[in-house]
């Protein structure tokens, strides 16, 4: 595994990062910044790296933000201080620290939930959503929005996977079959219930017929949710056909991600234990060069998340 020398420079560069950061967001942002730091400092039992991380949290919570989107908006904010206090990283009232944000959310996709397009694309709202029942149990809002933009997106999917059939169909299927594949991991990891059989079975009949290509994420959390084993045939073919030939050519994110989902850090540990000279432009080179290069999303902090609690939960 990484050692701690090579953990502890990547959090240098997050920090010398970190100052010069606008957004707080999760993404590309202080929030998810700052839920990297957490982790890591608990890793490595380090107080400094603790209070750095609580200073990005708090500039994050008090920052002026009217998106109320999870990946740069404030329910991406509001996981990041859930997961917190959840795992006891800090001891922070919820509600008096987001009651403000939390309604911003809530009311403003009351005014987005006529919109499909803002429906398709919200669906990763759903984790900040269900972690806020426990604080908002009676609040009837989350259970409507949670519904509403799984519904959605279970429509959007039906419609989409019935015209992979037509041989004129124009839309990109790669782009189809990851919001499906995002779809199978919130429904997953949120533990929604209703989730639509139909688009399962729609799924199934075109991997069968050799209309889709395998995906390591789908099988994951087909049989994760597949509690009867009516996809194993699926699942066991996906996973055998879908890791790709030359998986060094992968993002970093995609990197972490494969290591996951296999549960086989083999691959990521063979580029991070290369020599000392060599790993930085190794990592770098794995980050897109229109990314934050110390932000969740694709960067630094999402492999420091990995590398120091492989139990979180990658969003």
């Amino acid at each position: 595994m990484i050692n701690e020398t090579t953990i502890r420079k990547l959090v240098d560069y997050i920090l010398l990062n970190a100052c010069s950061v606008n957004s707080s967001g999760l993404y590309s942002g202080k929030a998810g910044i700052a839920w990297t730091l957490f982790e890591t400092a608990r890793y490595l039992q380090d107080e400094y790296i603790e209070e750095q991380a609580f200073e990005l949290l708090q500039e994050a919570l008090i920052s002026k933000n009217d998106d109320i989107g999870f990946e740069n908006g404030l329910a991406g904010i509001g996981y990041v201080l859930l997961y917190l206090i959840k795992n006891d990283f800090i001891d922070a009232d919820f509600d008096e620290l987001f009651d403000e944000q939390y309604e911003k959310i809530l009311t403003g996709f009351e005014k987005e939930k006529e919109n499909p397009n803002a429906l398709l694309n919200s669906i990763q709202i759903n984790y900040f959503l269900d972690a806020a029942k426990q604080y908002r149990t009676t609040d009837e809002r989350i259970n409507e929005a949670t519904k509403s933009i799984f519904e959605e997106n279970e429509r959007y999917l039906a419609i989409q996977f019935f015209n992979f059939k037509n041989i004129n169909y124009i839309n990109n299927k790669t782009t189809v079959l990851s919001k499906f594949e995002t779809y199978l991991k919130v429904v997953y990891e949120c533990g929604y219930g209703d989730y639509s059989q139909v688009v399962l079975d729609d799924y199934a009949e075109l991997y069968k017929s050799g209309r889709v290509k395998s995906s390591c994420r789908a099988a994951y959390y087909l049989k994760k949710i597949d509690k009867n084993g009516k996809y194993n045939d699926i699942i066991t073919d996906n996973m055998r056909f879908a890791t790709p030939d030359n998986i060094k050519n992968l993002s970093l994110r995609s990197h972490i991600e494969l290591s996951q989902l296999t549960g086989n850090d083999k691959c990521l540990n063979s580029l991070l234990t290369k020599k000392e000279e060599e790993l930085e432009e190794t990592i770098f080179g794995l980050i897109p060069s229109d990314a934050f290069t110390a932000g969740y999303e694709h960067g630094l902090s999402k492999l420091l998340i990995y590398l120091t609690n492989k139990k979180t939960i990658l969003l």
